[in-house]
């Protein structure tokens, strides 16, 4: 990584803005920087209980089912683009990132890529913002945010990164 890439990977706060012209790194660095803060959350986290539900009973013997990939995760992220179009070059680069061993099932028709340790991550457009509703986020990554329109913020980001002090 260039000296300002650097400075955007190893920044710790909640909220970070990366800006940079065309090939600037910044998605490259988005994803080891997303990837970087999930590994964190599930260092800080994972000593807590965890809890699938009624999941738990009518999948955990079937841990392949279909019905067990809809179960809460344990920690939940999102990558957002306005268009899915945007959401390519991040996927690309999480799953170059992802050691294969930790990746526990990819679903390419719901845009989710599950973890090993019951993490969820979802790629999702921002295109219809009344549509994105769900649970709290322990994190998501805005890709090209310039193009994601005000309302998208705050109609769902922001409430949603609220439930669980998530970061952007």
């Amino acid at each position: 990584l260039h000296v300002p890439a650097w400075r955007f990977y190893a920044d710790d706060t909640r909220f970070a803005l990366a800006t940079a012209g065309r090939r600037g790194a910044k998605t490259y660095t988005g994803a080891r920087r997303f990837l970087r803060k999930i590994a964190q959350d599930y260092e800080r986290l994972r000593h807590l209980p965890y809890d699938p539900g009624a999941f738990a009973s009518a999948a955990r013997s079937k841990k392949h089912a279909a019905i067990w990939w809809q179960r809460p995760p344990r920690l939940h992220y999102m990558v957002l683009a306005e268009v899915g179009r945007l959401l390519k070059e991040p996927k690309k680069y999480i799953m170059q990132f992802l050691p294969a061993a930790l990746v526990e099932h990819t679903n390419s028709g719901n845009n989710q890529i599950w973890l090993r340790g019951d993490i969820l991550i979802e790629f999702v457009t921002a295109h219809d913002p009344k549509r994105n509703v769900g649970s709290g986020l322990n994190g998501i990554w805005v890709e090209e945010a310039a193009r994601v329109r005000s309302a998208a913020w705050q109609g769902f980001i922001s409430p949603m990164l609220s439930d669980k002090q998530g970061r952007a």
